[in-house]
């Protein structure tokens, strides 16, 4: 299977509602990395000033790996900057724990 930026963007949108219950902005943009925007070695990137969420574009034949990125990458939208994370860490306790609390509600089955 081969994912496409709309499957992306549909799956962005189911995991709004399910997990977020639609908290998320629905102007966000999610896409897969056609233009070598990211590192080499980003599996996924939120940027919040352009409203989008890339996904490397490697993972378009990977949809389990695509969906966790994503999943990851909805926890940054969901907290935008926060006191608490530094220059080198942009992963905090809140974020961890919001990454722990979406595990618990099964955003993460069928993919691990």
């Amino acid at each position: 299977m081969r994912l496409s930026n709309k499957d992306l963007q549909s799956f962005y949108k189911i995991i709004n509602k399910r997990f977020y219950n639609n908290a998320l902005p629905a102007d966000i943009v999610v896409r897969f990395d056609d233009a070598d925007e990211m590192e080499d070695h980003d599996e996924g990137e939120y940027i919040e000033a352009d409203k989008q969420i890339l996904i490397h574009k490697d993972f378009r034949r990977h949809p389990d790996v695509a969906m966790m990125v994503l999943v990851h990458e909805t926890a940054h939208v969901a907290l935008p900057e926060y006191v608490g994370w530094t220059d080198k860490d942009e992963h905090g306790h809140r974020f961890e724990a919001l990454i722990g609390e979406l595990y618990r509600k099964g955003a993460y089955d069928g993919l691990l």
